[in-house]
C-alpha cells in the first residue's frame, strides 16, 4: 500500500526509503500503527485493525488521485470478521 500510496504521487519507493519525505504526520503514524508491537493476539488483532484502516486510507487517496471511485466491491464486515476469528 506504501508502494502504491508512493506512485500515486510521483515517487518509486523502494521500501520506507522516503516515508518523512512522502507521508504526512498523519499518514506516518497510520503507517505505523500496522506493525505489531509484541507477538499477542491481542496486538495482532489491533495491528490487523489497523491495516485495514491504512488500506481504506491509501484507496480514498487513490479515488482522489485517478479522479473516480476504483469500482472495487468488498465484503467489509465479513473479511473484518474473518480476521477477528484469527485472533480469538
Amino acid at each position: 500500500m506504501y508502494e502504491l500510496l508512493g506512485r500515486l504521487r510521483g515517487r518509486r519507493t523502494y521500501g520506507y526509503r522516503y516515508v518523512e519525505e512522502l507521508l504526512t504526520p498523519e499518514e506516518q503514524a497510520l503507517l505505523a500503527a500496522t506493525w505489531p508491537c509484541e507477538p499477542t493476539r491481542a496486538e495482532n488483532r489491533r495491528a490487523a485493525q489497523a491495516l485495514w484502516v491504512w488500506i481504506q486510507h491509501v484507496w480514498r487517496e487513490a479515488e482522489r488521485v485517478i479522479g473516480q471511485p476504483l469500482g472495487l466491491e468488498l465484503d467489509e464486515q465479513g473479511m473484518l470478521a474473518a480476521i477477528d476469528r484469527m485472533y480469538t
